[in-house]
């Protein structure tokens, strides 16, 4: 079976594998490697096209949710200290 012919078969770390070698290759290989890469390329990057486009969109992080609660947290415990303040002491007698 040819290469081309495996691609949509391939898992998605496989295929981002071999993404990354056809991309040395036509940089770097032998002349032979080069056109093999350039054939290669265009469905390598067709498939990687249409999976992405199949993958739901991604949720906002949970560091967001988790800096967002800090943040509210700190700002409550500003409000405590001013509150603090503001009230005057006992004075002992």
């Amino acid at each position: 079976m040819a290469i081309v012919d495996m691609i949509p078969t391939l898992p998605d770390k496989e295929l981002a594998v071999l993404k990354g070698n056809a991309d040395r290759l036509a940089s770097s290989g032998t002349p032979k490697q080069q056109a093999q890469a350039a054939e290669l390329m265009p469905s390598i990057v067709a498939e990687l096209a249409a999976r992405l486009a199949l993958k739901p969109a991604k949720r906002a992080p949970v560091k967001r949710k988790k800096a967002a609660a800090a943040a509210v947290e700190e700002e409550a415990e500003v409000e405590a200290e001013e509150e603090d303040e503001e009230e005057p002491e006992p004075v002992e007698g």
